[in-house]
């Protein structure tokens, strides 16, 4: 369903049931997250798990890994683990006003995922209370 012009629905999910009534409303992109931990907050592995085998290759998949702060090698554990469970998109947010920091955790994703799977396409997200970041990198 990736036609030129055709706007996909994305619908955000908590659980699996929330997965599963998504799939049958018609979502083309079904967005794991927990939004308790944040915009882009990383659900528990175990939510993650269970939608990506009930939901299948049926829907695209996005997951985030959360609003990140500073880099650390468990972002790169986290990436190959999105990837590996057959997630189309993955989110990166970026919750600093640091460059190095932010440079850093968009190399921490790179270096885990690329080349690795043609698949998995990888966003980075800037917080909007860090847009200041965001300005100065692009």
């Amino acid at each position: 369903m990736n036609t030129p012009g055709h706007v996909k629905l994305l619908i955000s999910v908590r659980n699996v049931e929330e997965a599963v009534e998504a799939l049958e409303g018609g979502a083309d992109i079904i967005d794991v997250k927990d939004i308790s931990h944040g915009s882009l907050g990383l659900p528990r592995y175990g939510v993650v798990r269970e939608v990506a085998l009930k939901i299948g290759g049926a829907r695209e998949k996005s997951v985030p890994i959360g609003d990140l702060e500073r880099r650390d090698s468990a972002i790169g554990y986290v990436a190959q683990v999105i990837e590996g469970l057959g997630y189309d998109y993955l989110k990166v947010g970026l919750k600093t006003n640091s460059t190095e920091e932010g440079l850093g955790i968009v190399r921490e994703v790179m270096d885990s995922i690329s080349g690795k799977g043609e698949r998995l396409c990888w966003l980075v997200m800037p917080i909007i209370n860090y847009i200041t970041y965001y300005r100065q990198w692009t």
